[in-house]
């Protein structure tokens, strides 16, 4: 099922890369006549605006299949990537991880590198040079909060005439973002300290958990909360525990390790102290009146869910 899902979420990213050319087929032949003029600039500058408008669009769609395949790559091989900055700048702009030759199958036609190789094929053809530099050194990535990715890339777009070399040159360079919800991505963490068996994608609390019903329903439905105790997601890539300003926290449900054949842990069911081999196992209670009776936690994390009286040991 997992690779169904993948194989359509890269058809639906590659949609509009393809709708992309197909419009600078279209409306490059309404121009050919003017760039068959190699002196012609008007029509050159109208080109270099265009691709960078649709660079944006580029951008986005490569951003998007990049955190698809580092998420995909983690969840699939159980292992963490040894630098989530590298390997989403690899994939955005080549369609590879860090020292791989061969394109990731989700990034194959989802990178700036092949968006880029069309583009100046397609100028080609109707008369200019043009030459479109992004590298993954002029790109970053971070956290603009705990629940969106930002992409940063900076563009140089150089054209000119391919006869009459040296009559014009254009060069420009600008900066873009993309700005990539987490929401329905799955997040890689969990799913490498479950050894595949209980995935949990991203759903993000709009509220605030006080209280025992809310921790209950918290419990229930998987949600993650922004949280500066927690990993990021660039952070949870690398399976890493340490905290982060846009770090995010989310509840273990025990019934759902047991289903699948999981031990339980003395740890509190927070995920990233849950999950953590190192931390010591212990001082974490039952929470009386939750209704899930195998749900512990220690008091420093009850008393932040407004829930330490509940607890007879934190009171």
């Amino acid at each position: 099922m997992r690779g169904i899902f993948y194989t359509i979420a890269v058809v639906l990213l590659l949609a509009p890369l393809l709708g992309l050319v197909y419009y600078y087929a279209v409306n490059a032949a309404q121009e050919a006549s003017a760039a068959a003029d190699s002196s012609s600039v008007m029509p050159a500058g109208k080109l270099v605006e265009s691709l960078e408008s649709d660079f944006d669009r580029a951008l986005l769609i490569s951003s998007k299949s990049a955190v698809l395949s580092a998420t995909e790559r983690v969840v699939g091989a159980g292992v963490p990537l040894a630098d989530s900055d590298s390997a989403l700048r690899s994939l955005l702009v080549n369609g590879t991880f860090p020292g791989e030759n061969t394109t990731y199958q989700s990034s194959t036609y989802n990178n700036i590198g092949r968006w880029a190789s069309q583009m100046e094929a397609l100028a080609r053809f109707y008369g200019y040079s043009i030459s479109l530099g992004v590298s993954t050194e002029n790109v970053s990535v971070q956290m603009e909060n705990s629940y969106t990715l930002l992409f940063k890339a900076n563009l140089t777009v150089r054209a000119s005439p391919l006869r009459r070399l040296g009559t014009f040159n254009i060069t420009r360079t600008s900066e873009y973002s993309a700005r990539v919800p987490l929401e329905d991505y799955e997040d890689p963490l969990y799913a490498a300290n479950t050894q595949g068996l209980v995935p949990r994608s991203f759903s993000f609390n709009t509220t605030q958990v006080w209280g025992v019903a809310a921790l209950d329903s918290a419990i229930a439905s998987h949600v993650y909360l922004a949280s500066a105790y927690g990993p990021d997601f660039l952070t949870r890539l690398e399976g890493s525990f340490a905290a982060s300003p846009q770090g995010l926290e989310t509840l273990v449900d025990p019934n759902e390790l047991l289903a699948q054949d999981l031990s339980l842990y003395n740890r509190s069911m927070v995920d990233y102290k849950y999950f953590n081999a190192s931390a010591a196992e212990g001082n974490a209670w039952t929470v009386n009146g939750s209704t899930h009776s195998l749900f512990i936690l220690d008091c420093v994390t009850a008393a932040r869910f407004g829930v330490n009286d509940s607890i007879p040991e934190c009171a």
